[in-house]
């Protein structure tokens, strides 16, 4: 009588199971570097929307704002924008709603990033994560503040002097700007409308926007006044350019 061998032996499934793990590991590999690929799209893609706006904000204001309001635009998710000009003067915003008001926020926030002592960097920018705002970093300094509503209080980095200085700095500008606590974060993002006395601390004639992204904190390209194409790493040192 014939016998007939059913199932898989020991050597064959090791086999399917090597095979998987290597089909496994090129799906990842490959997603990877789609995810980074897409991330890098976005940021340069914000800084390229964001300078044609700052250039049409200069076509009929003779000038770039103090910041990237006025001007109609809103960040992509994963994207966190810092503008530096030399603006004179503070704006200051009233009658924001919630969303513009963690907008306020971001910008502030982003203005101060990287955080940095000597060569240790540890965070990077500053963005809205659903109703939580994320300020990413390393291991010990990344850190979600969880919303919806946060609170001056809850606003604390974890770096010891360098976050204490940082948290302190955009905690001060974003109330001088009229920022106003707690934030109610919905996850939305929005666009900044003009300040209400943008006329009264005048107008910029120099900018640098960088941008970078969250996930990937090499992924930094910048643009400037002097020349809008996208330039790969941050804002070069210029001590005439300030936020806000």
């Amino acid at each position: 009588m014939r016998r007939y061998r059913s199932g898989f032996s020991m050597i064959e499934i090791v086999i399917m199971v090597i095979a998987f793990s290597v089909m496994a590991t090129i799906l990842l590999v490959g997603y990877g570097t789609w995810q980074r690929g897409m991330a890098i799209a976005s940021v340069q893609n914000d800084v390229k929307q964001g300078v044609a706006g700052l250039g049409n904000f200069k076509n009929f204001n003779n000038g770039y704002p103090p910041n990237l309001a006025g001007i109609d635009f809103k960040s992509s998710p994963n994207v966190a924008l810092a503008l530096w000009t030399n603006a004179s003067g503070i704006p200051v915003y009233t009658n924001l709603t919630p969303d513009q008001n963690v907008a306020l926020l971001l910008f502030a926030c982003n203005a101060y990033m990287p955080v940095t002592d000597g060569s240790t960097v540890y965070n990077t920018a500053c963005e809205v994560a659903g109703q939580n705002l994320h300020v990413s970093g390393q291991k010990s300094s990344n850190i979600v503040f969880k919303g919806p509503t946060i609170t001056q209080a809850d606003l604390k980095l974890t770096c010891g002097a360098v976050c204490d200085t940082a948290t302190q700095n955009i905690i001060t500008i974003f109330q001088q700007q009229g920022g106003t606590w707690p934030l109610t974060v919905t996850g939305t993002s929005v666009s900044l409308p003009a300040p209400t006395n943008f006329n009264a601390t005048g107008n910029a004639t120099a900018f640098c926007l960088q941008g970078t992204s969250p996930v990937y904190s090499d992924i930094v390209f910048h643009a400037t006044n002097t020349d809008d194409h996208i330039q790969n790493g941050p804002c070069p040192s210029n001590p005439s350019l300030h936020y806000p």
